[in-house]
């Protein structure tokens, strides 16, 4: 469109067109020259944030680390106590999966030198000085780095505590595991350097390929920042080829391990940092330029025109800035400023739209992140698609378990009754890979074929014969299909596949979260039942106890009506309530005569011991009244405190049967197991006097159930039962 200047002929015109012309264009020069500022100090601040609680987050991660490692060296040195020649190699069962991924191997060092290794291969550790032997000998495990090879990183502790000068057992740990193990949290960014230097700034682990670049600047710096307190700073150092902004932290290791402190670095390339200004810096211009344009042409037609149409189009963008959408703009001046009105009513519409568009993505996002399973995820995509993204049918299959219990369950709904469809599915090898062919997504023309995911009713016989399908691939593995079915296929533009990508990928997240939700639960009840294994291993007699009590009580416990949060605190309340044992020397546990006063109170301080050992953890903390008072008994005459009736602990009194059950009819060093038929009489006799008789009914129908009858009343009970609450 070509423009009249003809108006600048007069001089109040050229005023007004030049003074326009200036107020408009400088404070853009000038807001322009700030806003790049603005922002690249914003970016910088944000990295070195970003730094800053990533330091924070890594260093608690290595300390998490190091406190597994010790257990897991703690629980080594126990196994050693009963292996007087100290000497390797272990059995397989003393040497799990997690002690090797852990350690590079493990040994120990006697007054007579390094023995042959317990396990892998084990590097000459550094000696000991005074200060790390009177380190060790308060019962700490001492942490050390060899002076030959800074990368080699060594855990150790007195095999037996009490004997200062004894025996030592060493650990040389992974450094893999303890420091490389961050890059798969959320706490270290894939675009980050990690290296970890020691008090002498040798490098223990670097990702950076010539660690002396770093140590160079970090050494120089430490030195700048000698005379302040703090405990981390910020430098700067290249390569060569590019510039990093790096952030250090000390980690305090003398007060739990001995050793000096460590220093983390993090680095960050500038050039990451500041990408987001590379498009900030080529598209200003053209910005200027349109503003320029921009001003020209709306001076040449305010000057020319009446203000009434500037005053509709002001009045349309604070109903927009509102978010009025829906009311248009009325101009009919018969030129560009009616079609300007046009097509700024035409945007409205486009924005409404993309803003209801994206106010229901929000939504879905909102729901599918927080689901905790999968029939949760599964109802958000089949309430939330439509909404998005129209269509006259929707399925959505997701293969659930993993493994032999692997499956795959589609759900189906049209868009005319809302009525669902549910069933299970087979996804073919020729399925998946066509699906892996087209991730993005894949239209399909003409049917649904032999597909296992689109041969459902809803689209055989709703006259559906084009489908776009969403693949949601999780680690590589298909892991959902999203299938949107049209009786007659509209015109897919890239902003909807976009969408609909985008609101796949949501899914995916959603899925993972499910599926690492499961992974956690899984890996409590393994960590609780390893536990509870440990407990029992400390005597043969005992092995599987506390199992086998866990699941009567759980059968208990259902019988009784109880919750499944409820189930899961006698779970973990089961496998947990003999862990004061672990306090309980050998000989008295398999003592094959009766205990002596003495020993009898050892026995009975379990349940204290346990308790204590359980306090500092939170999470168990509704858990401790069962391991307490499991030994109570109905009439007061139990232990630790006598406590009677209904003051007892509901779970633990639900517990005790299972567990005077289980302990009547295992064996043990000092009498042989009865009858399981006996067992359940005597627990039925001790009614109203040892036991809850709500409890004992709940577990005479449980053991009825499982064809196990009490015996005929004259038969022999076994005079062992009477005290069997004292040492089981």
């Amino acid at each position: 469109m070509k423009m009249d200047w003809s108006f600048l002929k007069t001089r109040v015109a050229r005023r007004i067109f030049f003074l326009f012309f200036a107020c408009a264009l400088v404070p853009i020069i000038i807001a322009a020259g700030y806003s790049y500022w603005q922002v690249s100090n914003e970016l910088n601040k944000q990295s070195q944030a970003r730094r800053e609680q990533t330091l924070r987050a890594t260093n608690d991660a290595i300390f998490e680390r190091l406190v597994f490692s010790r257990a897991q060296l703690d629980d080594l040195a126990a196994v050693l106590v009963d292996r007087p020649d100290l000497r390797g190699p272990l059995p397989s069962q003393d040497t799990d999966t997690l002690l090797t991924n852990r350690f590079i191997g493990a040994g120990v060092m006697s007054n007579s030198g390094l023995l042959p290794p317990l396990f892998g291969t084990l590097a000459p550790p550094p000696t000991l000085t005074d200060s790390d032997r009177e380190h060790l000998g308060s019962g700490n495990a001492l942490l050390a780095t060899s002076a030959e090879s800074g990368d080699r990183i060594f855990l150790a502790r007195l095999v037996i505590p009490e004997i200062p000068n004894g025996a030592v057992l060493w650990g040389q740990l992974a450094p893999d595991y303890l420091f490389a193990a961050g890059r798969d949290r959320p706490a270290l960014p894939i675009d980050m350097e990690i290296c970890v230097f020691d008090q002498s700034v040798d490098p223990l682990y670097c990702t950076v390929e010539d660690p002396t670049l770093v140590a160079r600047e970090l050494a120089s710096t430490m030195a700048e920042m000698a005379s302040t307190p703090e405990d981390r700073g910020d430098f700067e150092w290249s390569d060569g080829t590019q510039e990093y902004a790096a952030g250090y932290k000390t980690v305090f290791l003398r007060p739990q391990y001995g050793s000096p402190g460590w220093t983390l670095v993090l680095s960050e390339s500038k050039a990451t940092v500041l990408q987001p200004m590379r498009k900030f810096t080529t598209s200003f211009p053209f910005v200027i330029l349109l503003a320029v344009l921009g001003v020209i042409f709306l001076s040449n037609f305010q000057i020319k025109k009446s203000m009434d149409p500037l005053v509709s189009l002001q009045q349309g963008t604070r109903r927009i800035a509102k978010r009025d959408f829906g009311t248009p703009v009325h101009v009919s001046s018969g030129d560009e400023f009616e079609d300007l009105a046009t097509s700024f009513n035409s945007m409205a519409g486009r924005l409404q739209s993309q803003f209801n568009t994206l106010t229901a993505l929000n939504e879905i996002d909102h729901v599918v992140l927080s689901a905790q399973d999968i029939d949760q995820v599964i109802d958000t995509v089949l309430s939330g698609t439509r909404r998005v993204l129209p269509c006259d049918g929707l399925s959505v299959s997701v293969l659930s378990g993993s493994g032999d219990k692997a499956r795959w369950r589609l759900v189906a709904v049209a868009s005319r009754d809302d009525e669902q469809i549910r069933h299970d599915i087979e996804v073919s090898s020729e399925e998946e890979q066509e699906l892996r062919q087209h991730q993005h997504h894949l239209v399909i023309e003409g049917g649904p074929g032999s597909r296992s995911y689109l041969v459902i009713s809803p689209f055989t016989t709703g006259g559906i014969s084009s489908f776009l399908v969403l693949p949601i691939f999780l680690k590589g593995e298909l892991s959902a299909v999203i299938a949107l079915g049209y009786v007659s296929r509209p015109a897919f533009g890239d902003d909807d596949l976009n969408q609909a990508r985008q609101m796949a990928d949501q899914v995916a997240v959603a899925l993972s979260n499910t599926r690492l939700i499961d992974d956690l639960d899984a890996l409590n009840v393994g960590a609780l039942t390893a536990l509870a294994r440990t407990i029992d291993a400390k005597s043969p007699w005992t092995s599987g106890h506390s199992e086998r009590v866990t699941k009567t009580s759980l059968k208990v416990a259902r019988k009784m009506g109880l919750g499944d949060d409820e189930l899961e605190m006698i779970n973990r309340g089961g496998l947990l309530h003999d862990i004061g044992k672990i306090g309980i020397p050998a000989d008295i546990l398999d003592k094959p005569a009766a205990l002596n006063e003495e020993e009898m109170q050892v026995m009975r301080d379990h349940v204290t011991v346990g308790a204590r050992i359980l306090e500092p953890i939170a999470a168990y903390a509704d858990v401790i009244p069962i391991v307490l008072r499991h030994h109570e008994r109905w009439d007061g005459s139990g232990y630790p405190d006598g406590i009677a009736g209904e003051n007892i602990d509901f779970y633990a009194r639900l517990l005790a049967a299972g567990d005077v059950y289980d302990a009547l009819t295992s064996h043990r060093p000092y009498r042989t197991g009865m009858p399981h038929a006996e067992a359940v009489a005597w627990v039925a006799e001790q009614s109203g006097s040892h036991f809850d008789p709500q409890v004992v009914q709940a577990f005479l129908a449980v053991m009825s159930e499982e064809g196990v009858v009490s015996h005929s009343p004259d038969a022999p009970v076994y005079p062992s039962a009477v005290s069997l609450s004292e040492r089981r």
